[in-house]
């Protein structure tokens, strides 16, 4: 029997943990801040996996809406959150969309709009980008490659440029 992909190995525990720490901390601070004229969140999960591994521990797109549903528990006045989350590998996207789909059935829809989308990485990001152009909406691209090359230099730049925009971005070998 061939070993499953989906097995999460100690260091990305260790990644989705600092993941759901930092996005905690995230959503809390823009939901929180004095003069704010957004009313909503964005994250981008630009390489999102199948959302959750073969032994039931979620993946980072189902850490983000558990994170964000729980802050909204404790914190109901915070910001609802606008989620996109991308793969470009069929037989993930499709494992992806009903790992999704399951996590929105048991939370509010109040708490975000989830869109789950079969593409390319750098043009799905591009386009969650290019939506937001001209506000001031907080915006956190989590791009978690496999490799170094599918997020490319001028695509973090170009969501840097943006205020209000931030990019965690891992990359391994």
């Amino acid at each position: 029997m061939p070993k499953s992909k989906w097995i999460a190995p100690p260091h990305t525990i260790a990644k989705h943990q600092i993941y759901a720490g930092y996005l905690t901390k995230w959503h809390l601070i823009f939901s929180r801040a004095k003069y704010r004229s957004w009313d909503r969140l964005r994250i981008c999960d630009a390489f999102a996996g199948v959302g959750e591994y073969d032994d039931g521990r979620p993946g980072s797109p189902i850490i983000a809406m558990q994170t964000i549903a729980e802050n909204r528990r404790s914190n109901p006045s915070a910001c609802p959150v606008e989620f996109l989350f991308v793969e470009d590998e069929q037989e993930y996207y499709i494992r992806l969309k009903q790992n999704v789909e399951s996590e929105q059935q048991k939370r509010p829809s109040a708490i975000w709009s989830c869109e789950v989308r079969y593409g390319d990485a750098e043009t799905e990001s591009r386009q969650f980008l290019a939506a937001n152009k001209g506000t001031v909406t907080p915006t956190l691209f989590f791009l978690d490659q496999y490799g170094y090359s599918k997020a490319p230099m001028k695509l973090i730049r170009d969501v840097m440029q943006h205020e209000k925009h931030e990019a965690i971005v891992y990359v391994n070998w």
